[in-house]
Parts: C-alpha cells; structure tokens; sequence
C-alpha cells in the first residue's frame, strides 16, 4: 500500500531559540525551554548575540501575570514539531507507515475474520500511538490514514459480526503552528531585549544581574555605545535605588528599636506608614525588601507591645521584689561568709571539726530563714534555686563531718560534689534575683 509523499512543514531558523512572550507583545529568547512554576515563568535569558564571544546566560523568575503563557506554550509547541519534523520526523514517519502497510498488505491473505480484524486494529493502535508523540507531523496525512482506516475497520467488523465502535480520532491533532518561528536575536536586538526583561523583573537582583551580563557584553561594542550609555544609567539607578533603600531601612529600624525600648507600639504602627509613603516616593523599586521591613515592624510592635506590659508588670511588683531580697539578704550573707569552707570541702582539703560543726549550724539556721519567707509568685523559681543551694551546703558539710568521723573516702567525694553544686546554683539564684530588681529590657 502506498503513503502520501512528505508534505511542507514550518521550517526550523538556524539557531532558533525559544521564546517568553510577555503581554506587552515582545518576546524575550530562552535558552532551554521556560518552565511555568505556580504563579511565576522561569526560563534562561540570552543576553546577546550569537556570535558574541561574551554573550551571557541569566536565571530569571517573572511573574507570570506579566507573560502571555498560552502564546509561550504555543511558541515552545511549534519548536519543538518544527525541531522533530527536521530531526527524527520523517524517519519515524517511514518507519510506522512502513509498518502499518505491510500489516494492510497482509491482511488479504489472513483466512480468520477475527484474526484480520485484530491485525488491522493493532495498526490503527500504532497509528494513533505515533500520532501522540509527534507533535502534528504530517497532521494531514495522518487525518487520510485515519479515513481509509474508518473504511477498513468497518468492512472487517462486518466480516467478523462484531460490533461497530466509536474511532478514536487522535491521529487528527494539529501542531502549534499559529506561531511563527524567529530566528536568534542579533547584539542589537538581544540586549533590547534584556532592557524589556529587567524592566519587568520584580526582583532587584535579578534586574541587576541581567544589566551586568548585558554591559558585559557590549564592552567589545563600540558601535552600540548609545546602548551601553543606557545600560549603564540603569545599572547607576540600581546603584542609587539600593543606597536609598539601605539607607531607609537602617532609618525606619533603628527608630522601631528605639520605640521598642519604650515601650511605644502606636509609634511603631506609624513608621509604617511612614515606610510606605517613602517607597512610593522611591518608586517601590524594592518590594521584597518593603514587605520584609513591613514584616519586621508588625514583630517590633508585637515586642513592644510585651515590652509596656512587662515594664508596667515590674513596676507593680517591684516592692515585693526588693522585700524579698531584704529577706533573703542574711541567707546570701551567711553562705558567702561560709565560702572558704565550702571552698575547701569541695577542694577535699582538710577543714578542723569544729569549723564544720560551727559551719552547719549557721547553714540550719540559714535553712530555717529562707523556709519561713513566702517568696512572690514571680521570684517563685528564684527562691526554688537558692533553697537548693543552701541545702547543698549543708550537705557537703555534713558529708564532710562524716568523713572525718569516719575517716571515710566515699563520703568526702560527696561533699565535695555537693559543695560544688551549692557554688552553682547559688551563683544562679543570685544573677537572677539581681536581674529581677531591675526593670526588665527590650532587647
């Protein structure tokens, strides 16, 4: 059975690229097809001519509300039928044609009707596999097979009394052709080009790092001096926009700080206000950054917030505060008067008897003290850590009363873990009871 010759089909530029249509209307050349990801287009801008020894490569992220993305689709569509009727098209076009002909052509000298039906199908089968994964190639010949094998099908069902099906039409797809392919960009148009894509970039970086590539560039173009003039007034613009933008931020956190320490979250909120009205002025070239700024001002006001209520907390209870440490200022004094023993329990150093003896009964008394006091509900924790600590000493030194009753090493290395232990949380207790008789800070 013979098949239709090779019919014309959109040729391939040399050199074509892809495309990332925007809905401005132009089109910026990818290198690699552009991926759409949520709600942004990532592709690879060419940044230059093709012949250009520096042309570059730029990773850039538009939103995709700027991109016509069915047009793109389109685009990447025709290039890819127009790559695969060049490439590999006719060739696989041989090949499943070849092979459905000589199944057709078989099919007189098959005797079972049923066994004919099933051949002709299995070629209808391969006929519609290929014309899924051929991106439209030879789309009219394709929509004749698929005619003639309507004919066939239904001849053979009728010889085998099977029933008649539905085809399924998928030979008959059409390639993505309303697209016009264009050839690579020159040095010219290129760096156009990556002008219009930095000016649709929502990301100062990336608008800086497509203005660097494209003055790179044209540094060995002296004949597109104009351009380069333009490229690099818009690399100073850069320049000037992340001063003014660095030198608003350092402003607007620095009174937010100062605001915090007070307390002042209404301050806060105005700044915020104050941040928006000069990103207006600025342009709003930096909306990341804003929304950052934005984003850390609405925790300052939280901080400051906490800060007032904290502040205002403390200056209630700050004369059950200072009572408490009024109280426990004899304990503190008694343990700290006791430090060269305690030191030299926890040092297994010798200590007289009646040293220790003496020592243990101003630490019960300590005891006693600390016991009775009814610490406030905040110190609560406090008071917890300095009872252990007194308790501690008390029992190095009773530890260190047995081993020297008892000349037994076991209970001396318990003292001396013992005391060490008092050492710690006594200096604990005391830093925090120190840092809660002052007002409390902001940062």
């Amino acid at each position: 059975m013979a098949f239709p010759a090779a019919s014309g089909a959109q040729r391939v530029p040399a050199s074509s690229t892809f495309r990332v249509f925007l809905q401005v209307g132009e089109a910026l050349p990818s290198f690699g097809e552009p991926a759409i990801v949520g709600d942004r287009v990532v592709f690879t801008l060419l940044v230059g001519g093709e012949t250009d020894a520096r042309r570059r490569y730029e990773l850039v992220n538009l939103p995709a509300a700027a991109v016509d993305v069915e047009r793109t689709v389109a685009y990447a569509e025709a290039l890819r039928a127009a790559y695969y009727a060049a490439t590999r098209g006719e060739a696989d076009y041989a090949e499943m044609t070849g092979d459905v002909s000589r199944t057709l052509d078989a099919l007189p000298g098959i005797s079972d009707p049923d066994e004919r039906l099933r051949a002709a199908e299995a070629a209808h089968a391969r006929l519609l596999a290929w014309s899924r994964v051929s991106h439209g190639y030879r789309a009219d010949d394709l929509e004749a097979l698929e005619d003639l094998f309507v004919v066939v099908l239904a001849e053979l069902r009728r010889a085998a009394g099977a029933a008649q099906l539905a085809m399924e039409l998928s030979a008959r797809s059409r390639p993505g052709g309303a697209e016009t392919l264009q050839a690579a960009p020159d040095t010219r148009e290129a760096i156009r080009l990556a002008l219009v894509a930095a000016g649709v970039a929502d990301e100062a970086a990336e608008r800086k790092a497509i203005l660097a590539s494209a003055d790179a560039v044209l540094a060995d173009e002296p004949a597109l001096a104009e351009l380069r003039n333009e490229v690099r007034a818009r690399l100073a613009g850069e320049a000037s926009a992340d001063a003014a933008y660095a030198s608003l931020s350092a402003e607007i956190l620095r009174l937010a700080n100062e605001a915090v320490d007070r307390g002042d979250a209404e301050d806060i909120l105005r700044l915020a206000g104050r941040l928006a009205e000069r990103d207006r002025h600025l342009g709003g070239l930096r909306p990341r950054l804003v929304r950052d700024l934005a984003r850390q001002l609405e925790l300052k006001a939280v901080a400051a917030r906490a800060h007032r209520a904290a502040v205002e907390r403390y200056a209630a209870l700050r004369p059950a505060f200072l009572g408490y440490e009024r109280r426990v200022r004899p304990v503190l004094v008694t343990v700290d008067g006791l430090k060269p023993i305690l030191s030299a329990v926890r040092d297994m150093r010798f200590t007289s008897f009646d040293r220790l003896r003496a020592a243990s009964d101003r630490l019960n008394r300590a005891l006693d003290v600390l016991l009775a006091v009814e610490p406030p509900e905040d110190l609560a924790d406090v008071h917890a850590t300095l009872a252990s600590a007194v308790h501690l000493a008390r029992e190095a030194v009773a530890r260190r009363l047995q081993a020297a009753a008892t000349a037994s090493e076991a209970a001396s290395r318990d003292g001396s873990s013992a005391a060490a232990g008092s050492a710690l949380l006594l200096e604990r207790a005391r830093g925090e009871l120190v840092a809660r008789l002052f007002p409390p800070q902001a940062r």
